[in-house]
């Protein structure tokens, strides 16, 4: 990879963040909203603002400039959840960064959202979050809540002009949460258009959108080859889509060739075509299909072809500015297009922004096969995701303790919120690594470390490298030799404590007291097969016992590599 290589992908992600922040102010909302957001009609540079949080009954926050939505905050995520060898953790990113995400998320998408609240439940893995929520289900989420915050595999990729090198990735990634193709489709075509701009270091053309069409009709022959998806995923997905996988991706990808030809048609009278042309095309701003994870993929890579002819701030202004579509995830799957092939910083920076670039550095060195750190995420073994939003920050002396990621620092005092169930509020604050976030958290009657978290368990960063200290403030050192040996061991016997009694039909089908007594009889055959059975008989019979036998599988796992 060359020097330009690694701007284009520093580039890309801050471009990424600088669409998403101005698209932020405009989501969702019409002329006057934006007026009393942001003081004026019309956005054209980052500024300071409110923005109404907690829904209905929430209350006005104050929002620095450049201050980014879920879309950014997903995509650091999904980028510490990508390991110093390249490999995706999906099981942190699912248990543990979208879990705790639900604490300082802003302007979420309801599917994700749910999604995240059903991936804290200890029975739900992410190749199984079959959720259904008045009227919101899993198999008919296709919106752009996965597309917009999938780059990290591909600037982390050694060969971003290969799909293949990237797909499946992608494709694990997205159904974390979404279980439509159409979500899933937008996701892979998005990432096929990133990595052709970042090979060639040129604007998109045309065919390079039909050729990403093409590389979406490979996701069915993709999940087969994968063992997690094809063995527990598939059936349950066929099963409730009532159809085939083969058939949900032919529907789409006629449907995504339908959106490029549409693009292209616009695109031969560009630059002259205005952008609510497209819009009124794509139907971005219908409310039935706003948002939608393949249109607004198509209409962010149709948009950054623009290049050819307009600078990247006015391209991202008339996307920002065309109300009533998803501003912000178009706006940044745009940016990220955008600074692939200008390898110019924006006119401003985000928020952030030291750290996103610190991030895509690491993200380049990784494609690179330099040796990186990963992020310390506590073990799995003995992890319990936050019980609520607000069970995900807790107190100590001065600083706050957010689950999993970390101590951080206030920035501002808390901002209360009066409520029947105890008060809470919201509060500005900076993580150790470098990110800020307003989170919701309790203010009285809690300000102590929850009772379900132990500190160890509430801490965690990324190191630096595998073999000397860190560089920057947001690292730590990596253990000693003999630590990897140690934590398996810790691991395990986290995993055993508290074991229940014997199991009996007429207990309670707990899957802490099941898997440690399994954990505790040595992994005895006869027991395990009884588990399993007496699983397939109670509540959830699929999700429970696939859920027993991936945490049976990880014990068996470190015990091996402890004895090693």
């Amino acid at each position: 990879m060359t020097d330009k290589s690694i701007e284009a992908i520093q580039c890309s992600a801050l471009w990424a963040a600088y669409g998403d922040a101005l698209g932020f102010m405009t989501e969702l909302a019409d002329r006057s909203l934006v007026r009393r957001r942001t003081g004026v009609e019309t956005v054209m540079n980052l500024r300071p603002w409110k923005r109404r949080i907690g829904g209905r009954f929430g209350i006005e926050v104050p929002l620095p400039a450049g201050a980014y939505s879920d879309d950014t905050q997903l995509r650091l995520a999904t980028a510490r959840a990508i390991q110093g060898d390249g490999h995706f953790d999906v099981e942190a990113f699912s248990k543990v960064e979208l879990p705790v995400w639900l604490s300082y998320a802003l302007g979420a998408g309801r599917a994700t959202t749910t999604a995240a609240s059903n991936l804290a439940r200890r029975d739900t893995q992410w190749f199984a979050n079959f959720y259904e929520e008045k009227g919101l289900s899993y198999v008919s989420s296709g919106g752009n809540g996965a597309a917009m915050r999938i780059q990290p595999h591909v600037w982390a990729s050694r060969s971003p002009s290969v799909p293949s090198s990237y797909l499946i990735e992608v494709v694990k990634n997205a159904i974390c949460t979404h279980g439509h193709p159409r979500a899933v489709a937008g996701a892979v075509f998005h990432a096929v258009c990133l990595g052709r701009a970042m090979t060639r270091l040129s604007p998109l053309s045309s065919i390079d959108l039909v050729e990403a069409v093409e590389c979406v009709g490979d996701i069915p022959s993709s999940i087969r080859r994968d063992n997690y998806l094809r063995d527990f995923w598939l059936p349950r997905w066929e099963d409730e889509a009532k159809q085939s996988v083969d058939e949900g991706y032919k529907d789409v990808v006629r449907e995504l060739k339908q959106q490029v030809d549409q693009a292209t048609t616009w695109l031969s009278r560009a630059p002259l075509a205005p952008y609510a042309e497209l819009v009124e095309l794509l139907k971005l701003d219908d409310a039935s299909t706003r948002g939608s994870g393949t249109a607004t993929a198509v209409a962010a890579s149709a948009m950054s072809i623009l290049l050819n002819d307009r600078k990247p701030d006015e391209i991202l202004f008339e996307i920002v500015n065309t109300l009533g579509t998803d501003t912000d995830s178009i706006g940044t799957m745009a940016g990220a297009l955008i600074g692939a092939v200008t390898q110019e910083q924006p006119p401003e920076r985000p928020q952030d922004a030291d750290l996103i670039v610190r991030d895509a550095e690491r993200l380049s060195n990784i494609s690179r096969r330099k040796s990186v750190g990963s992020f310390n995420y506590p073990s799995l073994l003995g992890w319990e995701p936050p019980k609520s939003a607000l069970d995900a920050v807790a107190a100590d002396d001065d600083t706050l303790l957010v689950a999993a990621l970390g101590r951080a620092t206030p920035i501002d005092p808390p901002l209360d919120v009066p409520s029947s169930k105890g008060a809470y509020g919201y509060q500005w604050i900076k993580l150790e690594f470098g990110q800020t976030a307003v989170v919701k958290r309790r203010l009285s009657g809690a300000e102590r470390q929850p009772a379900t978290h132990r500190q160890g368990e509430l801490l965690g960063q990324v190191s630096d490298s595998p073999s000397k200290e860190s560089r920057e403030p947001e690292h730590r050192p990596v253990e000693n030799a003999n630590a990897p040996k140690a934590r398996l061991a810790q691991e395990e016997d986290k995993a055993t404590t508290n074991s229940g009694a014997k199991y009996g039909l007429d207990d309670s089908l707990d899957l802490d007291r099941l898997t440690a007594e399994a954990i505790q009889s040595h992994f005895d055959s006869t027991i395990i097969g009884e588990h399993i059975r007496a699983l397939a008989d109670g509540p959830h019979p699929v999700d429970r016992s696939i859920a027993y036998v991936a945490i049976i599988a990880k014990a068996l796992v470190a015990r091996r590599r402890r004895t090693a």
